[in-house]
């Protein structure tokens, strides 16, 4: 199969290489014979739109399924929702919306990258996930993988993974791990990848 990575971040300068690369995820994924695509996401975005967007052009063919990580979920969402990308998801460590704490840390990042305050909210809107309401979620039509963070922390709680789990109608929530690329995250690597194995072989 054909995967599609989408990595985490919202303009800490987070890239595919330190997040799926570098952890060991991209080699666990290929080592089980599955091709991977792990391309960079937009580096200083004004939109979830545009991010989605930018992920078309990365990919370059048909995709089998579509992996994406904490903030990269929105991104992967407006892929699949704006583009009519048929692929199933994947959607691991999703990162809470509409949160006072995770919020407060996202601005304080995107107000030391200079980004406009308008621009700050476009990208913090939302429901259950940034970027997507929830009747978008409730909308998709496609197997949908939940792979929540174990333990959970401010910006990675469970209950949005378990909120996406009940919103999405063909939904199936999964273990839980630490999210890349958390310095405990290597110990967890095989096991995460194989989780991915798992949820992609079912069909996600």
């Amino acid at each position: 199969m054909r995967l599609l990575l989408v990595h985490g971040g919202l303009y800490e300068g987070m890239t595919a290489e330190a997040f799926w690369k570098r952890p060991g995820v991209t080699e666990a994924l290929e080592a089980s014979g599955h091709r991977v695509v792990a391309s960079d996401r937009v580096a200083r975005p004004t939109s979830w739109v545009e991010e989605g967007t930018h992920l078309v052009a990365a990919l370059d063919g048909h995709v089998d399924a579509v992996v994406a990580g904490s903030n990269g979920c929105s991104a992967a969402l407006r892929l699949v929702l704006d583009h009519e990308v048929a692929a199933p998801l994947v959607l691991c460590w999703p990162a809470t919306a509409g949160d006072t704490a995770a919020d407060s840390v996202a601005r304080d990042v995107m107000t030391a990258a200079g980004v406009e305050r308008s621009v700050q909210r476009s990208l913090l809107d939302g429901e259950t996930l940034r970027g997507v309401t929830d009747d978008e979620l409730r909308a998709i039509r496609r197997r949908v993988a939940i792979v929540p963070s174990e333990p959970e922390n401010p910006l990675h709680r469970r209950a949005t993974a378990e909120r996406l789990a009940e919103l999405i109608p063909q939904s199936d929530l999964r273990k839980g791990y630490r999210e890349s690329p958390h310095p405990m995250f290597s110990t967890q690597c095989a096991a995460f990848a194989d989780e991915v194995i798992a949820a992609v072989s079912d069909g996600v």
